[in-house]
């Protein structure tokens, strides 16, 4: 098995023989710690960078020996570990925001009665209000706590009247 540094960058154009793999050899990369371990439930993984980078490829993480091992032949689609980094740091930059959008929708869900064509017309302030939710993902700068809880979103208040 081939074993090498995260250190390494294993992209084809330098290091072809570490995405091809010999016979049985699979390439294994080990990985840091960070990279293994989530932060919270629902977290981005390694796991989830690497199928945006590469949707089709097949790979498996062994998180308790820190490993990636890759199993795809298809040598053009190893990304090399800083693209790997830069993809994990992207979604986990992120994650904070898609969190909020779940969240907004849940409470957007909650008055979608009111705009049916067989309801009462929406008044005003409940238009006002859902429009506030639908903006809240851009009006609002969304972070998680250690349990992955969001904090820092001021709420619109939902409107009394019916």
């Amino acid at each position: 098995m081939w074993n090498i540094s995260a250190k390494h960058v294993f992209s084809t154009s330098k290091h072809p023989e570490l995405c091809s793999g010999y016979g049985d050899k699979k390439m294994k990369v080990d990985l840091t710690a960070d990279l293994c371990k989530s932060r919270y439930n629902g977290d981005p993984t390694v796991g989830q960078a690497l199928k945006v980078l590469t949707p089709n490829a097949e790979f498996v993480i062994r998180a308790d020996e820190k490993k990636l091992e890759w199993l795809d032949i298809n040598t053009d689609s190893c990304p090399s570990m800083s693209d790997i980094e830069a993809k994990l740091r992207e979604l986990r930059d992120n994650y904070p925001v898609e969190v909020l959008r779940i969240e907004r929708n849940k409470e957007l869900a909650k008055s979608d009665w009111m705009s049916g064509s067989d309801s009462p017309t929406m008044t005003a302030k409940w238009k006002t209000y859902r429009k506030a939710l639908r903006d809240i993902t851009s009006t609002q700068s969304p972070k998680l706590d250690e349990y992955g809880q969001l904090i820092g979103v001021t709420w619109p208040t939902e409107p009394e009247e019916g």
